[in-house]
């Protein structure tokens, strides 16, 4: 009988040559490694692109452990996905599953000894819940695993002053733990992520509500450490996430996406008031505007990033709800 102890679970909805790689990769380096113990579970979103069809193929005539799933109830978000795909991996193989592994399809394994560390360093540290990978790209440029939990100045200020002044980098402590090193960081993305099962059924996943696209994961981290568990990374050269320029079809509203979650993230972690939040955010958003006004004129989208930013100012009084 198959009783897998890992169930990868991958969102996939328009990005075929991505999914391609991704899922490539993760046969050839976990079949090496964990043959037998692990699962794939594919939220699949509604590809237009041919991606369902090679998904099935791969299932028929290489990787029969498979489960495809689309959309219900809870639409077809991302945060929708990893549930949908976790919780039906949890039900159907309840008696063996240990891990749940988030892995995007902008995600690529080059070796499995990184993966095998994060399991290791799960089973041994009880407070650790979530662990990630130091990523890097396909050029070999170091990428962003994690961030800090989100502050209220950080916000308020925005995103480019923020990156800037470096109040959102990554700074790891590595700690020795057998053959390799691994850090504690606020928040994980999922890019990719090994989760414990338990750790993800206690918090109760991901909140599809309030958080679909954007700081799903940073939701997810915040929950987390409210009940007990740390966030961690592996020091590893053997991970890439790199999207090679695909967006993903929300871009186009990422904007919005972000400082609607944001402000959620804000106000439901750091319990900073509306008093604070709505007129330093206004303030902001027309400090950008009129920059914009005066220096980015002579810019090909300059009607449109002056749309942007008054759509932001006016949407910031009403915590960015249309």
């Amino acid at each position: 009988m198959f009783s897998p102890e890992i169930a990868v679970i991958i969102n996939s909805f328009n990005r075929f040559s991505l999914l391609q790689k991704c899922l490539t990769s993760l046969i050839e380096n976990l079949n090496a490694g964990f043959k037998e113990k692990f699962v794939i579970v594919v939220f699949e979103a509604g590809s237009k692109d041919g991606s369902y069809e090679y998904i099935e193929n791969i299932k028929n005539n290489q990787f029969p452990h498979i489960d495809i799933l689309t959309p219900g109830t809870n639409g077809d978000s991302f945060s929708a996905g990893i549930n949908d795909a976790s919780f039906f991996a949890i039900k159907k193989y309840s008696a063996s599953l240990r891990y749940l592994f988030a892995y995007e399809t902008d995600n690529f394994l080059q070796g499995h000894k990184a993966f095998k560390n994060a399991c290791d360093l799960l089973q041994a540290k009880p407070d650790i819940g979530a662990c990630g990978f130091s990523v890097k790209k396909h050029d070999g440029r170091s990428a962003s695993p994690g961030c800090p939990f989100p502050s209220t100045t950080s916000f308020v200020i925005g995103q480019q002053l923020t990156a800037y002044l470096k109040l959102n980098e990554t700074k790891p402590v590595w700690i020795k733990q057998g053959d390799f090193e691994y850090a504690y960081l606020d928040v994980v993305y999922t890019s990719p992520l090994l989760m414990k099962r338990s750790a993800f059924e206690k918090v109760g996943g991901m909140d599809t509500k309030d958080f679909p696209f954007s700081d799903s994961d940073v939701d997810l981290a915040e929950k987390f450490l409210l009940n007990g568990y740390k966030s961690a990374i592996i020091k590893t050269d053997e991970v890439i996430h790199d999207n090679l320029s695909q967006a993903s079809s929300w871009s186009q509203t990422r904007t919005l996406n972000f400082h609607n979650a944001r402000y959620k993230i804000i106000k439901r972690y750091n319990h900073t008031s509306d008093l604070v939040l709505k007129p330093s955010l206004f303030l902001r958003h027309f400090a950008e505007l009129l920059l914009i006004a005066i220096v980015g004129v002579a810019s090909s989208n300059y009607t449109n990033k002056i749309k942007k930013r008054w759509e932001l100012m006016r949407l910031s009084l009403s915590a960015y709800k249309k």
